[in-house]
């Protein structure tokens, strides 16, 4: 099994809580993280151009759940699989597990 995931175990605060996704000339795209224990709460602001030139703007707010690696690693051996290898880059945990 490989379980890729965004690795969430660092708070962002301040100015780096916001994160731009997407800048086109027709989209803007930007998240606001706002952190908890257990979840991330999610507002997506969207700005769509549309053809008569006026930017539309488009907000939502969900919730993510945050999972640390080790409570990953720990949920995965209690499941009975055995991590085979264990990476973090580029913001990305990978677990490889299998069946010992």
């Amino acid at each position: 099994m490989v379980i890729t995931i965004r690795d969430y175990s660092q708070t962002l605060t301040g100015a780096d809580c916001v994160i731009p996704v997407r800048l086109s000339d027709h989209r803007m795209l930007t998240c606001v993280l706002a952190y908890t224990d257990e979840s991330i709460v999610v507002t997506d602001l969207r700005y769509d151009r549309h053809p008569n030139g006026d930017w539309i703007a488009l907000k939502s707010t969900y919730l993510k759940l945050r999972i640390l690696p080790g409570q990953l690693n720990a949920a995965m051996h209690s499941a009975g699989f055995a991590i085979r290898e264990a990476s973090i880059a580029n913001g990305l945990l990978t677990l490889v597990a299998g069946v010992p």
